[in-house]
């Protein structure tokens, strides 16, 4: 399973990764979001979401695997929020101990 970052919650990583997932689920590869779950569900609520506190719990297949990371002010597009920028950095340092214990298989 792949980590996926969240990039600028302002940008549009957050409709790529839904996007994705909604054309990979049946068929990989898979991949967790490291977000803040309802900025995602904001984006697109038909996507269901499993909130997981590890990958290895997650079924893509049925859901996106989400790790939450939580965002200090909700997201506006196109309106990067320097208060946001906590969540970002942890969203990355999460992902790359996730690749560095083994538990995903890149970021």
């Amino acid at each position: 399973m792949l980590a996926l970052t969240m990039g600028d919650p302002a940008g549009i990583g957050g409709e790529i990764m839904l996007r994705a997932w909604r054309l990979l689920h049946r068929s990989g590869p898979a991949f967790a979001a490291l977000d803040d779950p309802e900025r995602l569900a904001a984006i697109d609520p038909g996507v269901p979401l499993q909130l997981v506190s590890h990958p290895s719990e997650a079924d893509f297949a049925s859901a996106l695997p989400v790790l939450r990371v939580p965002l200090t002010v909700p997201a506006t597009p196109g309106r990067p929020d320097a208060r946001n920028a906590p969540a970002v950095i942890a969203s990355i340092e999460q992902a790359v101990r996730l690749a560095q214990r083994g538990d995903a298989a890149g970021v």
